[in-house]
């Protein structure tokens, strides 16, 4: 509350007191002057009395006027100052973006500010009929009653937080302190700031809504990192054990290797060695047929017949290619499997050749077909394969046939 007072200037009661002294004295001397002269001595004393005040009364005047002026100066300034600082408190009070409001200690309103009207929503005609009780929810008012107390024990109170019911029924939250004033009649007031935190309540309402999204997607983020690396762990669990496996599986196969080549490597030798020994055996008796052959036609030369001639030379031709092929078996043997030479082999020519080598039964006949390819591979293996082949062929006849 900006309390108001009305006084008389100093000034203007030195000049009233002046002027009411003049006056007095002028009576005083008319009525002596009209009056019959009295040998009383209270008459003398009266007259005495108001001409010395005719005498003093300026002296008086010069001596105290000039300090009485002084002090009026500054009384003045004083109170001019006092204007122009109500005037600006006056101005802050009303133009204050905060709710201000002075209530007596029943809590009826006596003053408030625009920002105050504005937060209760009332009209001030209303404000004025009631106090803050009337705006203050019933779930506020133990805590209000505390900060009753703290005003009373300390001159003032909060800052506390509490909302008030505004007249269409809807809550505001607020944020109140205020303190305790006496005025110079000794009465007692309240002044409190009032301030709206609907904005901050909104803000603090969205930073917590954001807060918890933010938990919860780091709960969900950190579940599914958790389950990424139960994953992670059980692909490595699963990864070593694989390589695990595979390193038994490889130290497995390695040993079978090492055994598998060291069978291979006994049956080359056991098949090299049979094929030098069968090959370098089987020369001797074809060498003997050649030479039976040979002795043979020359003891009956012109004494056989042209047919027998002719089988003789095939004989011959045969045990030629007999004893072509145990050398090319035997080269073969030294050679080795790992050094097989390739060379360009007629097939047709090779087919002919294992045909003539071969006897086969009457009534076998082998069509081959003038387009035979021409191949770069090793002609002894090939051969060996078309001579097994046509060796099977009879058998296979004869058991068609049966």
């Amino acid at each position: 509350m900006i309390l108001k007072t009305s006084h008389i200037p100093p000034r203007r009661i030195l000049a009233i007191t002046i002027v009411a002294i003049f006056i007095v004295d002028a009576i005083i001397m008319t009525i002596l002057w009209r009056l019959p002269i009295l040998e009383s001595p209270a008459v003398h004393i009266l007259a005495d009395a108001t001409a010395l005040s005719l005498i003093v009364l300026p002296i008086l005047i010069f001596v105290v006027y000039r300090p009485m002026n002084r002090y009026v100066a500054e009384r003045e300034w004083v109170e001019d100052a006092l204007r122009e600082s109500e005037a600006k408190l006056r101005g802050l009070f009303e133009l204050s973006p905060l709710g201000i409001a002075l209530t007596d200690m029943k809590g009826c309103y006596v003053e408030f500010n625009e920002s105050f009207r504005r937060i209760s929503g009332y009209t001030d005609e209303e404000l004025k009929t009631l106090d803050y009780w009337a705006l203050t929810p019933k779930k506020y008012e133990a805590e209000e009653a505390q900060q009753l107390e703290s005003l009373a024990r300390n001159g003032h109170y909060g800052p506390y937080e509490k909302e008030y019911m505004r007249c269409d029924g809807s809550l505001v939250p607020l944020c109140l302190r205020g303190v305790l004033v006496t005025d110079r009649d000794g009465e007692k007031y309240i002044w409190s700031i009032v301030e709206d935190i609907t904005e901050r309540k909104l803000a603090e309402e969205a930073l917590l809504r954001t807060q918890d999204e933010l938990e919860t997607r780091v709960q969900e983020r950190t579940a599914e990192l958790e389950s990424i690396n139960r994953e992670l762990a059980s692909e490595v669990a699963e990864r070593r054990r694989t390589e695990r496996e595979l390193q038994e599986l490889n130290e497995t196969l390695e040993q079978r290797v090492t055994q598998r080549s060291a069978e291979a490597k006994r049956h080359a030798d056991e098949m090299e060695q049979f094929v030098y020994v069968a090959s370098h055996d089987l020369k001797a008796p074809l060498r003997g047929v050649a030479n039976l052959t040979a002795w043979l036609q020359e003891d009956l030369a012109g004494k056989l017949n042209s047919d027998t001639a002719e089988k003789f030379g095939l004989l011959q031709d045969r045990v030629g290619r007999m004893h072509a092929l145990l050398e090319g078996l035997l080269e073969y043997s030294r050679i080795g499997q790992t050094n097989r030479t390739r060379e360009v082999v007629d097939t047709k020519v090779l087919l002919d050749e294992t045909i003539d080598l071969l006897y086969l039964p009457a009534g076998v006949v082998v069509d081959v077909a003038p387009d035979m390819p021409i191949l770069h591979t090793n002609k002894l293996l090939l051969g060996q394969v078309f001579a097994n082949l046509l060796g099977e062929l009879p058998s296979k006849i004869y058991s068609y046939k049966g």
